[in-house]
C-alpha cells in the first residue's frame, strides 16, 4: 500500500511519540486517514463556536429586513399625520454615556380617534425641538405606526422636504 502521513486533530487526547495508535482509513483512498477518534480537520466540534457571530449576524439582518420591510410598506401605503408629543420619560439604558429616552406621542387616525406612538432615542433634539413631528400609520390598523424622524436623518429630511407638500396631513 504505501507510506501514508496524515495530521489528525483532537481536543482532550494526548499521545506521544511512538505510542500505539489506530489508523481509520477509507479503502477507496487510503491516503486520507486519521487516528480513531480524531479528526482531519482542525478544531472539531468546538470551531462550531465561532459561526455563533455569523449565526448572530444573520438573524440580525433578518429582523432589520423585516422591519424595514413593513416601514418601507407603511411610507407606500399608509397615512402622514403631526403628532403631539405627550411623554417623555428617561429609561435606565444608556447608549455612549447619553441617557436613552422614551418618548410618547398622540395622533388622530381619519377617523379622529386618538392613538399613541412611542420611541426612544439618545438623542431628544431629534424630538423636542421640532415644530412638526410626523408619523404615518397604517388606516386599517392604526397601532401600526412609527414616527417619520425615527428613521435614519438623511431619509427623515428628505420625506419631510419632499412628500409632505404632496399629502394632506391629519
Amino acid at each position: 500500500m504505501g507510506n501514508f502521513n496524515w495530521t489528525s486533530y483532537c481536543i482532550g487526547h494526548i499521545y506521544d511519540v511512538n505510542d500505539s495508535v489506530v489508523i481509520e482509513y477509507s479503502s477507496i483512498r487510503p491516503d486520507v486517514n486519521r487516528i480513531k477518534g480524531m479528526s482531519n480537520t482542525p478544531g472539531g466540534r468546538l470551531s462550531l463556536l465561532f459561526t455563533i457571530p455569523f449565526w448572530v449576524g444573520l438573524i440580525w439582518m433578518i429582523f432589520n429586513a423585516v422591519n424595514g420591510h413593513k416601514r418601507y410598506r407603511l411610507l407606500k401605503m399608509g397615512r402622514f399625520t403631526n403628532v403631539k408629543l405627550i411623554k417623555k420619560e428617561p429609561t435606565v439604558i444608556e447608549i455612549e454615556g447619553s441617557k436613552v429616552y422614551k418618548f410618547t406621542f398622540s395622533f388622530l387616525d381619519q377617523t379622529g380617534q386618538k392613538h399613541q406612538v412611542t420611541t426612544m432615542t439618545s438623542n431628544p433634539s431629534k424630538y423636542i425641538y421640532l415644530e412638526k413631528v410626523t408619523a404615518v400609520y397604517d388606516p386599517h390598523n392604526p397601532n401600526k405606526s412609527f414616527l417619520i424622524n425615527s428613521l435614519p436623518e438623511s431619509v427623515a429630511r428628505y420625506i419631510n422636504e419632499n412628500w409632505r407638500k404632496h399629502f394632506q396631513l391629519s
